[in-house]
């Protein structure tokens, strides 16, 4: 009877845990996914060009309707430079169609309301690495008129023209105004 009992625990123990082999084949396999698609997941790259291509979109669709709802004023631009975009303002936080020079900060324009949204500020591009460029002959500047197409001046009658916005850095991403007003994610077709 003694016997017959150490023999069922000789069997249970060998049934009960694994071979060395299966651990390594396991130990292997998480390594070689841990090395492989963990790095993804803390990469930054080319979150920066899908974050600023929301900010562009939102900015865009705001001033073109803006410009459709409030039609006495005609000030309803988008200015770019090679690193950044955004609205202008003047000294009474209103916005500015005559400068050229974007604020370095836009929570410093108004203290009883977020502007934030208004563009992307210096300290957002300092460690990015991404460009705009627009189509050529809007001139780093896409006003909307009181029909929400966008025209290369203040007041001016729809065109013909699209708008092509390149985004750029470790890859590259468009937004499309149509001549009629349409803003839309891609390039234009």
């Amino acid at each position: 009877m003694d016997i017959q009992i150490i023999k069922n625990m000789h069997l249970r123990l060998h049934r009960n845990g694994f071979t060395l082999i299966e651990l390594i084949i396991v130990i292997l396999l998480i390594s070689v996914i841990s090395v492989s698609i963990i790095p993804r997941f803390f990469d930054k790259q080319g979150v920066d060009e899908h974050l600023f291509l929301q900010q562009l979109v939102g900015l865009l669709r705001l001033q073109q309707t803006k410009a459709m709802q409030n039609t006495t004023e005609t000030c309803h631009r988008v200015l770019f430079t090679s690193s950044r975009f955004g609205v202008t303002f003047d000294n009474t936080n209103n916005e500015d169609c005559t400068s050229t020079a974007l604020p370095t900060e836009y929570s410093a324009i108004a203290a009883d309301f977020d502007v934030s949204h208004y563009g992307i500020s210096a300290s957002e591009v300092v460690s990015s690495s991404v460009s705009f460029s627009i189509t050529s002959s809007f001139n780093n500047r896409i006003y909307f008129n009181l029909l929400g197409c966008p025209v290369t001046s203040e007041g001016a009658q729809c065109g013909v023209t699209d708008v092509l916005v390149t985004i750029s850095g470790s890859e590259t991403l468009y937004v499309c105004i149509e001549s009629q007003g349409y803003i839309h994610k891609g390039a234009c077709t």
